[in-house]
C-alpha cells in the first residue's frame, strides 16, 4: 500500500493549523537565508541543521499548498558553501570519516531528494550523486570497523550531542551513539527512488553490521536507531528483501520494549531516559506507518495512533516548533517539557514539520482497487480514482461524515475499525450497510457518489503501564491525564461529563495535546499526571 501524493489531499482542522504553525516557526529569521549556512552545525554536525530546515520546508511546501518563502534560494545558495568534494564541512584523510558529518548529510540528501521529487531538477540529482560518490561510498568497507565494544562509546552528552574527540577504526566518534547508521535512511532512499544502484554494496555492508550491534547494551540513540529501521523498510519496499523486512521489525520491536517512554515518546538513547527527542518521535511514526503499510497489521497502525496524538502533538509548542519533554514512567508519572529543551531548535522543530507532512499524505492509502482510511481526521481528497471528504470528531469521539465519489469504477473502502470501537454502524443516508470487518478495518463497496455516517462508540478505558505497577487512561488512541505538579491518586469510577469529557473523583481528564496553545514562558509550568498507582 502507498501513501496519497501530497498534492492529492487538503487537511483541514487540527493538522492543518499544526502545520501552518510549523511553516510560520521555519519562516521566522533563524532559518532565513542569511542564517542558514551560519549554523553551529557547520563545524560538528556539518549538514544537519541545513538538512533538516531545507526538508522540513519543501515536505510543507508540498502538504500545505504554499511554496515557503525562501527555499528555492536556499537551494540554490548550497553551491556557495560546499567543500572541494562537493559536501559540507571538512575534508577528511582518506580512510577517516566522522559519525556527525555522515548523520548531518543524512537530512541534507533527504532535502535534496523530495526537493528533486518537488522539482524534478536535473542539478539536484547532480548534488546528490556528487554528496553520495565523495563523503560515502569511500567509506565501503568501513562499517566492519565501526566501534560497537561498550568500552568504546561515552555515555553521557547533551540533546545536541557532540564529537567525543576519539578516533576508534577511522571513525570520529559521536556521543549519539550509532548515529552512523542515520544515513542508511538517505542512501536507501536515492537507492529506491533515484535508482542508485552503485549504491547497493555500501548497503548491504551496512544492514550485515547492523545486526552485530548490542544497541541496549551500548545504549545506542534512538533517533538512529529509528532512523536506521527506516532505511531497512525502503531497502525492502525497493528490493522486496525479507531480511530487511525482518530486522526493521526487530529493530522496532526493541525500541518499542526498552526506548519508548510510557505516553509513546521516546528515550533519547537505549537505557538512558533522561530527555524525549521529536527527531525520534517522528521517525517512530513513520517506522509504524511504513510497517503497516507493508505488512497490513493493525497493531502497527494503532501504534502509530498513539504516537501521533500522545507524544508528537504533546512536543508541539505555541510558537509552532517542537521540543524536548520529561521522560515519563512509573518513577515520573508527570508529564512535563524538559526545562532547558523547551524546543529543540537546532533539530526538531524541523524534523517536526516532516513528521506533519507525513501524517497529512498517509491519512489515506491505496492499493489497486482499495483505498484505506487510516483514521478519522478532517480532509479532502482528490484522486484519478476517486473524491473523498471527510468530517468527524475524532479521536476523542466516533460521528464521522464521508463524502465519496467513485470515478471509473467500483471502490473498496476500508473504514478504520479498532477494537475500542464499539457498536461499529456504517449508513449510507438511512440504511444500514453490512460491512465486512477484517484487519481492523469495516469494508464496504462504493459503487456511486454518495455519504456515508459512520458511528461508533468509546468509553474510557484503563490499561496498566509496561511496568504492570502503575495505570493509565484512553479515549480511543487518545491518551488521558491530570493537570496537577504533583501526583494525585484516581478511585472512583469513570464518568462522561460530555462529549469527549470524563471525570474520576471529579477531577477531569483531558487529552495530551491541549499543549499548543501554551505560552512559551509557562510552557516548564504545565505538567500532566499521565500514570496511577492501582
Amino acid at each position: 500500500m502507498r501513501a496519497l501524493k501530497f498534492e492529492e489531499i487538503t487537511s483541514l482542522g487540527g493538522l492543518a493549523r499544526r502545520m501552518l504553525k510549523s511553516f510560520e516557526r521555519l519562516e521566522c529569521p533563524m532559518y532565513q537565508p542569511e542564517n542558514l549556512y551560519r549554523s553551529m552545525s557547520v563545524e560538528s554536525w556539518p549538514g544537519d541543521w541545513e538538512g533538516r530546515t531545507l526538508l522540513g520546508l519543501t515536505l510543507l511546501s508540498r502538504a500545505t499548498g504554499r511554496r515557503a518563502a525562501y527555499l528555492d534560494q536556499m537551494m540554490k545558495d548550497l553551491d556557495n558553501h560546499l567543500n572541494s568534494k562537493g559536501y559540507l564541512g571538512e575534508v577528511l584523510p582518506q580512510g577517516e570519516f566522522s559519525e556527525q558529518q555522515f548523520s548531518g548529510h543524512n537530512w541534507l540528501l533527504r532535502a535534496l531528494i523530495e526537493y528533486y521529487h518537488f522539482t524534478q531538477a536535473d542539478w539536484v540529482r547532480e548534488r546528490i550523486r556528487t554528496i553520495l560518490e565523495n563523503l560515502y561510498m569511500p567509506a565501503l568497507g568501513a562499517y566492519g570497523r565501526y566501534p560497537i565494544l561498550p568500552d568504546q562509546r561515552v555515555y553521557q552528552g547533551e540533546a545536541s550531542g557532540s564529537l567525543t574527540g576519539a578516533c576508534i577504526g577511522g571513525w570520529h566518534t559521536s556521543s549519539d551513539t550509532g548515529c552512523a547508521y542515520m544515513c542508511l535512511d538517505a542512501l536507501s532512499q536515492a537507492y529506491g527512488e533515484l535508482d542508485m544502484k552503485f549504491l547497493k554494496p555500501l548497503l548491504n555492508e551496512m544492514v550485515e553490521n547492523l545486526r552485530r550491534i548490542d544497541f541496549v547494551g551500548i545504549s545506542v540513540q534512538t533517533h538512529a536507531t529509528l532512523s536506521a529501521a527506516r532505511g531497512l523498510l525502503r531497502i525492502h519496499r525497493a528490493d522486496g528483501d525479507p531480511g530487511a523486512l525482518e530486522l526493521a521489525r526487530q529493530l522496532f520491536g526493541l525500541y518499542l520494549a526498552h526506548g519508548m517512554s510510557e505516553n509513546y515518546a521516546n528515550h533519547n538513547w537505549f537505557g538512558r531516559p533522561l530527555w524525549t527527542e521529536p527527531c525520534a518521535i517522528v521517525d517512530s511514526w513513520m517506522a509504524a506507518m511504513e510497517l503497516f503499510c507493508l505488512t497490513r497489521e493493525a497493531r502497527y497502525l494503532e501504534t502509530a495512533h498513539r504516537i501521533r496524538f500522545n507524544a508528537l502533538y504533546f512536543a508541539q509548542r505555541s510558537n509552532g516548533g517542537f521540543g524536548c519533554d520529561e521522560c515519563v514512567g512509573a518513577e515520573n508519572p508527570i508529564l512535563s517539557a524538559h526545562a532547558g529543551a523547551e524546543e529543540a531548535f537546532w533539530c526538531c522543530s524541523m524534523r517536526g514539520a516532516e513528521g506533519l507532512s507525513q501524517i497529512h499524505r498517509h491519512q489515506l492509502l491505496v492499493e489497486q482497487d482499495a483505498v484505506l482510511l487510516t483514521g478519522y481526521g478532517r480532509f479532502r481528497a482528490e484522486t484519478e480514482r476517486f473524491s473523498l471528504e471527510c468530517q468527524g470528531d475524532f479521536p476523542l469521539g466516533g460521528e464521522i461524515t464521508l463524502g465519496i465519489t467513485p470515478k471509473g469504477g467500483a471502490v473498496k473502502l476500508g473504514l478504520y475499525a479498532p477494537e475500542y470501537a464499539g457498536d461499529f454502524q456504517v449508513f449510507c443516508g438511512e440504511r444500514a450497510l453490512s460491512p465486512t470487518f477484517d484487519g481492523g478495518f469495516a469494508w464496504v463497496n462504493i459503487n456511486s457518489p454518495c455519504t456515508l455516517r459512520v458511528h461508533f462508540s468509546m468509553k474510557l478505558r484503563e490499561e496498566a503501564d509496561s511496568s504492570g505497577l502503575m495505570r493509565k487512561y484512553f479515549l480511543g488512541p487518545v491518551m488521558m491525564g491530570v493537570k496537577t505538579a504533583q501526583p494525585v491518586p484516581l478511585e472512583g469510577a469513570p464518568h462522561k461529563a460530555a462529549d469527549g469529557v470524563w471525570k474520576i473523583d471529579e477531577k477531569t481528564l483531558i487529552p495530551l495535546w491541549e499543549t499548543l496553545d501554551v505560552p512559551m514562558d509557562e510552557l516548564t509550568e504545565e505538567k500532566i499526571q499521565v500514570l496511577f498507582a492501582k
